[in-house]
């Protein structure tokens, strides 16, 4: 998480630049975990933005990153929290909307809320779902979390993994 969050921090000092015209080096400036953890060890895919209409312009920002350690057949995804004006925006639209997961539930009239739903939505789901297979068709295991706004993006991702073919036992779904 501390990577995704780094990887909004370039991109809002980079001026904000379009999903084309962004360049992001993987860094981690949190102290305990760069140290335990040097990005140089391992391997990332992203950013995944997400396009979304906070007031009246639709936007796009950069939201999470795949990631994968040394030596392992684990895959993480990692989901920042709020960092802009626009994320906190979508954070005050509080109203619940109606959400129906892409696996069979057995409960009824699942509601979200409005703004992180519309951030979630405005995931490359083609992009998820594409790594969410690899993953499944390798056998491999998935982590998915997530901080603030980035919790609820990571819990909507889980059905996604289940419905790519990941079977539960391979999924952890951790949320800071």
């Amino acid at each position: 998480v501390n990577v995704a969050c780094d990887m909004c921090e370039q991109w809002k000092d980079d001026k904000k630049p379009s999903p084309d015209d962004f360049s992001w080096k993987p860094s981690d400036s949190c102290p305990i975990t760069s140290s335990a953890f040097p990005v140089d060890h391992w391997t990332f895919k992203g950013p995944l933005w997400s396009a979304f209409t906070p007031v009246a312009k639709k936007i796009s920002e950069p939201f999470a990153i795949f990631a994968n350690g040394p030596g392992t057949q684990t895959t993480f995804l990692a989901f920042r929290g709020s960092q802009t004006d626009d994320d906190f925006i979508m954070d005050a639209k509080t109203e619940l909307v109606a959400y129906d997961p892409p696996t069979t539930s057995p409960v009824d009239g699942i509601q979200v809320e409005h703004g992180f739903y519309d951030v979630f939505n405005g995931l490359d789901h083609g992009a998820l779902m594409g790594t969410f297979s690899a993953i499944a068709g390798s056998g491999g295991s998935l982590i998915v979390t997530g901080h603030s706004l980035g919790s609820t993006l990571a819990t909507l991702s889980v059905p996604l993994a289940r419905a790519a073919g990941i079977p539960g036992k391979n999924i952890l779904h951790y949320n800071q």
